[in-house]
């Protein structure tokens, strides 16, 4: 305010000195621009410190602007003094456009923000007109005023605990009003309103000016180094997918690695060791795949893992120890890797999050058949008993879909908001149209197919696939399918099902419309994607559904089933088609639909192209992970 006059003390530059203290490292540390908001009564010394603050924050070379409520009052002094004498009742916050100051306090934090309009009070003249403030190069705001603890989005709020009785000498002095009665009045009203905000602040000075720190600037951790956990199936820098319990989440955690990476943190995925694989390879620069020795050399499903996960744990341990290893986040991957961080946050106290990726109890409902049968194949009992405890002691949770979160809410009763949603994401540099003057890869493909590719499991719902598809081949001559993935050499399981699809085949008479090719190499599968007429996920049950990411992200159609998690992005007849995969009518309608109508069939792909580039970006994602790291680390350590 023009023609306010500063009285500065002794005890406003001792208080300015311990502030600049605790402030200056806290500023220096923040990654975004700072603000602070000296507060208390009228004369307290307010304008005074923040004078002092500013002069020691440019020693330090930290350039700092100051907003003054004076500024702010709807009336300008003399005026709102008059209105004040006829009316007691209008000493308050109505005064001060509060609103407005938080405007600019939002706008300030905007880092592309280089000025700010804002009223400037002449005194003298008794009128309210304009300044522009510069603040390109600032990283600070100072606010000072007798309601500043009232504003938003404050760093750092400092109350000056000085009652009325102090202050009146210090008006005085100031002489920016003549004293009398009524301002003895007006002080003991604002005493009343603003004596209450002292709780608000971080720190308070007392009446001589030392300080009270209520809350104790903190250290923000930084993550630096991650540990990944996924005990199963084979993890290598690039996993033949389709390989026996080699799938979406092998994928998942590759690419959320790489992308972590690419930011700085050095993250390491720790996984068994089995046929004479390496005990570490490198994936990229920041990352690399650590085995762990159990269990022997052979490949061990998923399903008889369990037996052998203490010897992991306790030969993790000593391996982490030996390397003098120190991690920020230890994140597991389903519930056999989560058993293993359970134990092992325990002995090494690391910060223990955890990805589902299916739940037990879920996928025993949707699959249904003889419980004992079930049970024997599964062990359902044993893992929903592990993921329970999980649960429990699990600091933080990544969910791959709003389904998995309700889902958790009915089978395990988790109510708790410390999850993130993180979905599978997809490589947006590999999965993606074909671009211009680029020619596709040769494959061996009919014109026109319908194409699935995944791993051979029961829940992938291929019997599904082919009993609506011998539906529509009579009506579609020129239409084949071709089923994609599977292991080179498959486990006794995968057999098992390839024979019940043969059966069907057999039966449903369409053993020249339908085509396996195996395991399909990675700089292939965006050609199989591009070239198929539309992609189908008919999965009984599906936690994502990863592969109908890429079909989308390579510019294809996709039919996808209402009991897959990626289903919550998307809308029916807008950017897919949803069906119920075990009404065979209603997939074979679907089948029908996108193959003759080639307007809606473009229509989808399109719209469905801009999805998968806008949520299922990898690098997005890894800022959202990241986020969400760094923002559960910090609120355990600081004790909320």
């Amino acid at each position: 305010m023009r023609g306010d006059k500063l009285v500065i003390r002794k005890g406003h530059v001792k208080a300015a000195q311990e502030l600049g203290k605790i402030l200056t490292p806290e500023i220096l540390s923040s990654d975004s621009r700072y603000v602070i908001s000296i507060s208390g009564e009228s004369g307290s010394g307010k304008t005074e410190i923040a004078h002092e603050i500013t002069k020691i924050l440019k020693e330090n070379k930290i350039r700092s602007v100051t907003l003054h409520q004076d500024d702010y009052f709807r009336h300008p002094p003399k005026t709102n003094y008059r209105m004040r004498r006829k009316d007691l009742t209008l000493v308050g916050t109505s005064e001060v456009k509060l609103a407005l100051m938080n405007k600019h306090i939002t706008r300030f934090k905007d880092p592309k923000t280089v000025k700010l309009r804002k009223p400037l009070v002449h005194f003298d003249e008794d009128k309210i007109r304009e300044e522009t403030i510069r603040c390109k190069t600032a990283r600070v705001m100072i606010i000072e005023g007798t309601y500043t603890a009232l504003l938003k989005n404050i760093d750092k709020k400092i109350f000056l605990r000085h009652t009325y009785k102090h202050t009146l000498g210090t008006r005085q002095v100031r002489k920016r009003e003549k004293i009398d009665k009524f301002d003895e009045k007006i002080l003991t009203i604002e005493h009343g309103i603003i004596s209450r905000h002292a709780k608000l602040a971080d720190i308070v000075a007392r009446e001589d000016y030392s300080l009270i720190i209520k809350h104790r600037p903190k250290i923000r951790k930084k993550i630096k180094r991650i540990c990944m956990l996924t005990a199963h199936g084979y993890v290598d820098p690039k996993p033949i997918l389709g390989k026996t319990d080699t799938g979406g989440q092998v994928t998942y955690v590759l690419e959320l690695a790489t992308a972590l990476a690419k930011k700085g943190v050095k993250v390491d995925i720790y996984t068994r060791r089995f046929q004479h694989r390496k005990a570490i390879e490198q994936v990229s620069k920041n990352v690399r795949i650590i085995r762990i020795p159990c269990g022997g050399n052979r490949f061990i499903p998923k399903e008889k893992l369990f037996p052998h996960l203490d010897t992991f744990i306790n030969r993790m341990e000593r391996f982490i120890k030996n390397k003098g290893l120190k991690y920020d986040i230890l994140h597991s991957h389903y519930w056999d890797a989560g058993y293993v961080a359970m134990k092992l946050s325990e002995r090494l106290d690391y910060f223990f999050v955890h990805t589902f990726h299916s739940l037990g109890a879920w996928k025993r409902e949707q699959m249904g058949g003889d419980p004992v049968k079930m049970e024997k194949l599964y062990g359902f009992k044993q893992r929903i008993q592990y993921e329970k405890m999980i649960f429990k002691k699990v600091r933080a949770l990544v969910m791959t879909s709003s389904d998995m979160v309700k889902l958790s809410k009915k089978f395990y009763n988790y109510t708790s908001r410390k999850h993130v949603v993180l979905p599978a994401g997809v490589n947006t540099d590999v999965f993606h149209p074909l671009k211009k003057g680029k020619k596709e890869k040769k494959i061996d493909v009919p014109q026109n197919y319908i194409f699935w590719v995944g791993r051979f499991a029961t829940n992938k719902g291929l019997d599904y696939l082919l009993r609506a598809f011998a539906e529509v081949v009579t009506k579609a001559k020129d239409l084949f399918l071709i089923i994609g993935g599977g292991s080179t050499k498959p486990e006794p399981e995968e057999k098992k099902l390839r024979k019940r699809l043969e059966k069907i085949i057999i039966k449903t008479q369409i053993k020249n419309r339908v085509f396996f090719t195996r395991h399909i190499k990675d700089k292939l599968m965006p050609s199989y994607y591009r070239k198929a007429r539309f992609f189908v996920l008919p999965s009984k049950f599906e936690p994502f559904g990863m592969t109908a990411a890429e079909a989308m992200a390579c510019g294809t159609a996709l039919i996808v089933s209402n009991r897959a998690g990626i289903r919550k992005y998307l809308k029916t007849g807008h950017n897919c088609l949803i069906v119920n995969p075990s009404n065979k009518k209603d997939l074979s309608r679907a089948f029908q639909t996108l193959n003759r109508d080639h307007v809606l069939r473009r229509r989808i792909a399109k719209r469905g192209l801009k999805i998968a580039r806008r949520e299922f970006s990898w690098t997005k994602l890894a800022e959202t992970s990241m986020s969400f790291y760094d923002n559960m680390v910090n609120r355990y350590y600081d004790g909320k």
